[in-house]
């Protein structure tokens, strides 16, 4: 299987961009097909071989999200995944070869049928619902599909098949949101696109991020 991954970044007060590709690479991420989207008038300096995609425009979060999708989904015609991260997250050990393996079995199953998105970050209120949900006081590893539509959280690193990513970019929510003035809150459009169709999203346990 092959992953095409798009990781935002903006100007920041502190720069993290390139101690997240260090946890990134040493993560295992080193074959995988990897694009910077870099948002505003200010090129990042990134020590790493990534492609960085950079127009001097001002997107904001959602539109420089969204073209990081659109351009992978577009460009990356052969990777039956892809995956949009932000440029602040850490990643567990060995989360490259964990995840791959993990996507191969969870596509064969009910659980992946019912979701429109995969979040390898899960906050803790999104845990506690679902040990409620299940009346269980700790969640054994696996994907938990669940949506909290526009009060979901927690956009950090998301992950799509060809076919949901698919669904999402031509989603008439997702569309709407994205001709709208709002600038912010992927984590809450994603999931209420998804919503919409009725499908929820798989959070993993434990996290990668």
């Amino acid at each position: 299987m092959n992953i095409a991954v798009g990781i935002i970044t903006a100007p920041r007060p502190r720069p993290v961009l390139n101690e997240s590709l260090h946890s990134y690479r040493d993560a295992g991420f080193i074959s995988a097909r990897t694009m910077v989207f870099a948002d505003g008038a200010v090129r990042p300096f990134v020590n790493d071989p990534a492609n960085v995609v950079h127009d001097g425009k001002t997107y904001g979060n959602l539109r420089n999200w969204n073209r990081a999708l659109t351009t992978i989904y577009r460009s990356q015609g052969d990777c039956e995944w892809l995956m949009v991260c932000e440029d602040d997250i850490n990643w567990a050990t060995n989360a490259f070869e964990i995840l791959m393996k993990d996507l191969a079995l969870f596509q064969q199953s009910r659980k992946y049928a019912s979701t429109g998105a995969l979040s390898l970050y899960c906050p803790v209120r999104v845990s506690n619902d679902i040990e409620r949900m299940r009346q269980q006081s700790a969640l054994l590893p696996g994907w938990y599909p669940i949506n909290h539509g526009l009060k979901t959280w927690g956009a950090q690193c998301l992950v799509f098949s060809r076919a949901q990513a698919h669904a999402l970019l031509t989603c008439r929510t997702w569309e709407y949101y994205i001709r709208s003035s709002k600038d912010k809150n992927v984590d809450a459009f994603v999931a209420e696109s998804v919503r919409s169709r009725g499908l929820a999203i798989g959070y993993r346990i434990p996290c990668l991020v």
